[in-house]
């Protein structure tokens, strides 16, 4: 069964094929950073300066408010969405 991180991945790369956006599949390990994302629903989102979230990277929301960052995201960095 793939997680919902995998099929959020699958479903950008399927987008990137039909559109001009590049698909990036490289894999990043979890590195839980100092972004807190207390109150936000579990799940992917781009980081916009706010509670030690830096813009233009990419986060994982964690049970417990703990973010994982997987670094830079070509989308989060020119539209601050998942997908521009």
């Amino acid at each position: 069964m793939l997680s919902s991180m995998k099929l959020l991945v699958l479903a950008l790369c399927v987008f990137s094929l039909m559109s001009s956006v590049s698909c990036n599949l490289e894999k990043r390990q979890c590195s839980i950073s100092s972004c807190s994302c207390q109150g936000v629903v579990d799940g992917l989102f781009c980081g916009d300066g706010r509670y030690n979230c830096k813009e233009g990277r990419l986060y994982e929301c964690q049970n417990g408010g703990r973010a994982c960052d997987y670094g830079v995201h070509d989308s989060c960095a020119k539209c601050n969405h998942l997908t521009c």
